[in-house]
């Protein structure tokens, strides 16, 4: 920074200004420790009635930190491993708080925001990098810490609900929301986001589409070797070529559907492979033809639970690529609310 005026050392103004030359001098050789004694400053630069610092912006600390941030943001997306190696780099950089000798002048305060802000937003940022890489548990600590000092901020806490959720434990990433949702109607008289209220019903139902491709494929990488046994696991769709066993019972069914049936219902114990029919044998078979104009049928798999109409909006949902944002007005309305639900998904040639 450079001065405008001489300073004014009083009485004593011979001492005071052979004191500033040798702190000078030593700022200087801190600065540039490598220059020759006596010789020119490309740093410090002596000005009429004053001083100027010229800095390198790679030499400063705090634009080396926003140059990273910024290509790491840019990297993100399709480089998450990149891009959590480059937000490590930066964030070592920091070493306190800055501008922490000014904290309690006004000059400094917008600039000490800014820097607070974006240090935040760097971590944040490494965190989803992590997460896109596969990581879940390794985060959940760090997340809880963050949430805690920043109760009233969302970012961190879809994060947190993210990484427990891929951990297993949906549990806690649901009490994770209600506690964050607790906080902002005590405290602020507001609700959560609509996109962190989609995040828990997410949660509730297992939508699939809250853990990316990606991320599946690094966590659950393919087996060499097919077991079609199950134990007490129901068969799914994806295991119809190992389903056996069942053709005249999976037979029976799609007869009675052929049939024009109101409804065909299958009975039996817990355990006896209900489930296993209908997924890996009826479904199937439906979808390749085995009903006329069957192959072009949508399907719809829930199961009720505790909240039936949350997991029927879900079915239906996923049955269609064309589906609405929501049907949650149509089922909640009356009697015919189902109807008018599954109407909405149904193309318009159907």
């Amino acid at each position: 920074m450079e001065s405008g005026a001489a300073p004014s050392w009083g009485d004593d103004a011979a001492g005071k200004e052979r004191a500033l030359w040798v702190h000078i001098s030593r700022l200087r050789s801190a600065l540039e420790p490598h220059r020759a004694e006596r010789g020119e400053s490309s740093v410090l630069i002596t000005r009429d009635h004053g001083y100027l610092i010229r800095s390198d912006p790679e030499s400063v600390d705090a634009r080396r930190f926003e140059a990273a941030v910024s290509e790491a943001r840019v990297r993100l997306a399709d480089e998450p491993d990149a891009a959590s190696e480059i937000l490590r780099a930066a964030l070592d950089l920091w070493r306190g708080s800055p501008l922490q000798d000014f904290a309690f002048d006004d000059f400094a305060s917008a600039e000490i925001a800014r820097l607070e802000e974006l240090r935040l937003q760097a971590v944040e940022m490494r965190i989803d990098a992590d997460l896109r890489r596969g990581l879940s548990r390794e985060l959940v600590v760090e997340l809880e810490t963050l949430v805690y000092q920043h109760p009233f901020r969302e970012g961190p806490v879809v994060q947190l609900m993210h990484a427990l959720y891929r951990a297993g434990r949906q549990a806690e990433a649901l009490r994770a929301f209600q506690r964050f949702r607790r906080g902002l109607g005590e405290e602020l008289g507001i609700e959560p986001s609509p996109e962190l209220c989609r995040l828990e019903e997410q949660i509730l139902l297992h939508d699939p589409r809250i853990i990316p491709s990606s991320v599946a494929r690094r966590a659950e990488p393919a087996p060499t070797l097919v077991n079609p046994f199950k134990g007490l696991h129901a068969f799914r769709e994806a295991d119809a070529e190992d389903f056996f066993g069942r053709d005249r019972l999976v037979a029976e069914v799609i007869s009675r559907v052929s049939s024009n049936a109101s409804l065909v219902a299958l009975v039996g114990p817990s355990g006896s492979g209900k489930s296993s029919v209908v997924r890996a044998g009826v479904v199937p078979a439906l979808r390749k033809g085995a009903v006329a104009g069957s192959e072009q049928w949508l399907f719809a798999s829930m199961v009720p639970g505790a909240h039936p109409f949350a997991e029927l909006e879900a079915a239906l949902l996923r049955s269609t690529i064309d589906a609405p944002d929501s049907l949650a007005a149509q089922l909640e309305d009356d009697a015919l609310g189902i109807l008018r639900a599954v109407l909405r998904v149904l193309p318009d040639d159907m």
